[in-house]
């Protein structure tokens, strides 16, 4: 009877809230969020940025959503996936885009055609969550609800959420968590039950281990800070919060457990991420000191970045608190974090280590956020009791805010100087005498101040999108366009492909999306967050030019050689000067007035091939880009250790696999790499030295004379550039021959955060009968570039059917590929190398006849195996590296933390509290 009274006094608690906390949150959230998202309906655009948004968080959600309906039909879940990158693992991957966001399930609903209508969803019931959460603390605070929900739409259309909610949806997500969070560690700090803090531990383990980290930083600055302004004893203080860390440490320690089954192995792929150690350079100790002034600015203004992800603007309001917490010394706890929180958002140190030391990055400011809104919630009512010094601090810091804006004035900081003085005058008006604090009195104060408070979010919003004003809207792709524009490309001739093997395609001549998620096919192109290092390393070496970034690569430059060497056995294209040595054209048509073609690669090669001679890595290292690939046609780079290894195995079986080391020395290639003499032409407005390339005009072309060779590949390279010395964080240029194709790429400075350590740029100008005679290249900027050399290299063709040949000889033969398995025979009459066109990963276990055998790194980032003579079965079999280790450390993980509910359980906690 008793328990169900007290269930009943529960839904009467839960009742009562929805109402009157809930309730008014979720009409004004309807109501600010359509009036400051009408310019995406009036513009008629998506919620779907143009560069990330249709690239990788579409085309990773409408694959999510095939693979949940897949999973429910029974079709399992595919943890190597041919159509993320080479053949990336689909975890490790996609987890940074949402595969273990609780909330992205909600894909299963939606079929491809409503894809973008499910996206739009997502974005605004995720930015509806965070303010619920946000509510869920305060009332855990005991706040009041009025301030309470203030701070909610504070706290939701904060400068953060403003550019990230619709530019990467996902960042959305740890505003859901961390008021969770804290409020767990809340709860831990008055001694009451830690499973809401472990449940979100667990929440953010799952969803994004790379906001969790953050998260985590944020919410042991507020335990700290927490304890030593409110909980610490007056003896033993320091022996307490040991002990209450180390507890705290270990109900951490138990969410992340429990989120191991995909924690771990994420963490794991993170490591070898491509994109550690890229050779960005920035000053780790100071910002520019522009920055300073423009931080202070965008504090208030919309559309004033002062760069590193540090995207603040905040209702005026915020101002009054922030002075507040300095005027009174029960908000001490405040005062600390944003002085504490302050400080690191004008040191770029903290930027990097809090961006998991990969680049100066302050997107943890989402925690800043809620600690704004937080100084709202906590003053409100003594912004109403103003004496005459707060008054005069008031507007001493109104006057200083104009006086910085005027070092670079814009309208947006004289707009938020209006509703910052509408504020002030608010509070002035409606100050709390006690003679005349009549109920009247405080709902008008209530409703004007919810007016300018709502006003100033909802300005702040509108001037941000609205194409009058910050235009941001037009960075996001038309409303019912998105799925039309990934398709509306060459790779629409894909479906008309009839072959059942395994086969990869490259693409050229529109923009890149990931669109074998969408569309569905093997491919070579990847740009993902999470990229394995020795993808990188491959391409970094062979210098191919759409190699952007350490993540991301849009093709292989149809290089004939590499195409082959990769299964790639057709090539769509809109020009077929872009279109490699040795394929056929199958089909050509014509779609929105432009010609796309389908070719067929007549030298193709499968998914395994063999070599019958090796080179060693440090050899290989020793060539230049283009010796490199034409090596590859006649050996397989295997490591050092991995050569001596198969010798030592024959050796003491006393067996001969036959499996010669190359020497370059003593190559006997039809196909050599012929450097040409090369004479420069400048264009207007442009000077060289032999050093640095100075150009004055915009659009003026480099042109680069040579005498080319028949049938043959020809490549421009462009040695030692880099813009470090120019204003510029990036350039583009365009190259193109007498009789190839264009050529688009990217420059990086060094301290641009995608900048990887790549400064010589080796330009293919495709494969030609005729011999080219000179290459055009067009800078679009002006200033001083570094160019140390310009060199011109032609790669004749004549043998490279005999080459491919010799590798076709003996080939893996009967391929099935099912989910995460790859089998297939082969037969050798003498011993040889399979190499298998299949990235190098440890998740692969390879067995021979039955046999488990050791899969070695090949051709810097493939996989080979070393076969003797006589008929093979070879079979693959895929699992996520740590995957297992982490199922286990989960299942420990969840047996805790049930135990920890049991009533037993429950007794341990309040002893560990005693």
């Amino acid at each position: 009877m008793i328990s169900k009274l007290r269930q009943h006094s529960t839904s009467i608690k839960v009742f009562k809230y929805s109402i009157t906390y809930i309730l008014p949150y979720t009409i004004a959230f309807l109501i600010l969020q359509f009036i400051i998202f009408y310019p995406f309906t009036s513009s008629g655009r998506s919620f779907i940025w143009e560069i990330d948004g249709i690239s990788q968080h579409y085309p990773v959600l409408q694959y999510y959503g095939e693979l949940l309906r897949g999973m429910v039909q029974g079709k399992g879940f595919p943890l190597v996936d041919f159509k993320i990158g080479l053949g990336f693992d689909t975890l490790t991957t996609l987890n940074y885009y949402g595969i273990g966001d609780p909330i992205t399930l909600l894909t299963y609903f939606a079929k491809p055609e409503d894809m973008e209508g499910m996206y739009k969803f997502l974005i605004l019931l995720r930015y509806y969550l965070a303010g619920v959460t946000y509510i869920c603390y305060c009332l855990g605070r005991q706040f009041k609800r009025f301030q309470t929900v203030l701070g909610s739409l504070i706290y939701v259309f904060c400068g953060f959420l403003l550019f990230a909610g619709t530019r990467h949806p996902f960042f959305i997500n740890p505003m859901i968590y961390l008021p969770l969070l804290i409020l767990g560690a809340e709860q831990i700090l008055q001694k009451k039950k830690p499973y809401l803090f472990i449940i979100i531990v667990f929440i953010g383990g799952i969803s994004n281990f790379y906001f969790l980290y953050m998260m985590t930083f944020i919410g042991i600055l507020y335990g700290t800070i927490r304890y030593f302004t409110c909980y610490k004893s007056a003896d033993g203080k320091w022996k307490e919060f040991g002990k209450l860390a180390l507890r705290s440490a270990c109900f951490y320690s138990i969410g992340i457990l429990m989120a191991s089954f995909l924690l771990l192995p994420m963490i794991a792929g993170f490591c070898l991420n491509g994109r550690f150690d890229s050779g960005y350079d920035v000053n780790l100790y100071h910002y520019p000191k522009a920055y300073y002034v423009t931080m202070v600015n965008s504090f208030l203004a919309p559309n004033v970045y002062s760069g590193y992800w540090t995207q603040l603007t905040y209702a005026a309001i915020v101002a009054v608190g922030i002075m507040l917490i300095f005027r009174y010394k029960k908000y001490l706890d405040l005062r600390i974090a944003f002085i504490v929180m302050t400080i690191l958002l004008m040191i770029p140190a903290a930027g990097y280590c809090l961006n998991g030391m990969s680049y100066v990055s302050n997107r943890w400011v989402f925690g800043y956020s809620f600690f704004m809104a937080l100084i709202v919630t906590t003053t409100y009512e003594d912004m109403f009791r103003l004496n005459k010094i707060d008054k005069v601090l008031l507007i001493l810091g109104t006057l200083i805010y104009i006086g910085l804006g005027l070092i670079k004035p814009n309208m947006y900081i004289w707009i938020v100087t209006v509703f910052l003085l509408m504020t002030l005058l608010t509070f002035f008006y409606f100050q709390n005498r006690k003679s005349e604090a009549s109920p009247w009195r405080v709902k008008i104060a209530k409703t004007t101040i919810t007016i300018v408070v709502c006003s100033n979010l909802i300005a702040n919003g509108f001037l941000t999108y609205h194409s009058s004003y910050g235009d941001y809207v037009s960075e996001f792709v038309k409303a019912g366009q998105v799925q039309n524009t990934i398709e509306k490309s060459a790779v629409s001739l894909i479906s008309k492909i009839q072959d059942n093997s395994f086969y990869r395609i490259e693409t050229y001549g529109d923009s890149k999306y990931n669109e074998a998620l969408t569309v569905g096919y093997n491919d070579v192109a990847s740009y993902y967050s999470v990229t394995d290092g020795t993808v990188t390393d491959y391409l970094n070496g062979l210098e191919v030019l759409n190699h952007r970034t350490a993540f991301r690569f849009d093709d292989l430059d149809q290089r004939t050689v590499l195409g082959t060497l990769a299964s790639v056995k057709y090539v769509v294209s809109s020009s077929k000067k872009a279109v490699p040595y040795g394929y056929k054209l199958i089909l050509e048509e014509e779609k929105d007035h432009k010609k796309y073609y389908l070719y067929e690669n007549q030298y193709a090669l499968p998914i395994g091939y063999t070599y019958s001679q090796t080179i060693s890595e440090e050899t290989y290292e020793s060539l230049s880009a283009v010796e490199k690939q034409v090596t590859m046609l006649e050996a397989v780079v295997l490591s050092r250790s991995a050569i001596i290894n198969d010798k030592e195995i024959n050796d003491k079986e006393e067996k001969d696999i036959g499996i010669n080391t190359l020497k370059i020395d003593a190559m006997d290639l039809n196909l050599k790499t012929v450097e040409l003499n090369t004479v420069l032409e400048l264009g207007e407005g442009m000077t060289y030295d032999g050093e640095v390339l100075k150009v004055t005009k915009k659009d003026t072309k480099l042109r680069v004379y040579f005498t080319g060779i028949e049938n043959a590949e020809t490549y421009i390279r462009m040695e030692n550039f880099h813009i470090n010395n120019t204003k510029y964080y990036s350039i583009n240029l365009k190259a193109k021959g007498d009789k190839g194709a264009t050529k688009k790429f990217n420059v990086r400075a060094k301290r641009n955060n995608a900048y990887f350590g790549k400064d010589d740029f080796l330009i293919h100008l495709g494969a030609s009968k005729e011999a080219m005679s000179y290459c055009d290249i067009t800078f679009y900027d002006t200033g001083k570039f570094n160019l140390e050399n310009i060199s011109a290299y032609c790669m004749p063709l004549e043998g490279y059917e005999e080459k491919v040949t010799a590798l076709q000889e003996n080939v893996l033969e009967n391929v099935v590929t099912t989910q995460n398995e790859i089998s297939g025979t082969i037969n050798l009459t003498e011993n040889k190398i399979l190499f298998l066109s299949i990235p190098y990963c440890k998740g692969w276990t390879a067995f021979v006849d039955g046999e488990e055998t050791e899969l070695l790194k090949a051709n810097i980032m493939f996989m080979a195996l070393p076969i003797q003579d006589g008929n093979h079965e070879i079979h693959l079999i895929y699992k996520t590296p740590y995957l297992n280790s982490g199922f286990l450390l989960s299942g420990i993980g969840w047996l805790i933390f049930l135990f920890l509910m049991t009533p037993k359980g429950q007794k341990v906690i309040l002893k560990k509290y005693s």
